[in-house]
């Protein structure tokens, strides 16, 4: 129901994607459940999330806690 989120997925899977910029997490995810998933594929990944011009560090555990936090 998300086909534009599908896209960004597998455009992270085939390696075409080197950071993810949202204005704010909540239009990325909107649950811990959907967050757990799309923050681990862009560490496996090494792909950089920035929401509301903050770099989240997802690939410490303290920033991914914080990035999941919102969720």
């Amino acid at each position: 129901h998300r086909p534009v989120l599908g896209r960004l997925i597998q455009d992270i899977k085939d390696g075409l994607v080197d950071a993810v910029v949202v204005w704010r997490s909540d239009r990325l995810y909107r649950d811990i459940g959907l967050a757990n998933e799309i923050l681990n594929l862009m560490v496996q990944h090494n792909v950089k999330l920035i929401a509301s011009r903050h770099d989240y560090h997802i690939h410490t555990a303290t920033g991914l806690a914080n990035a999941k936090q919102e969720a």
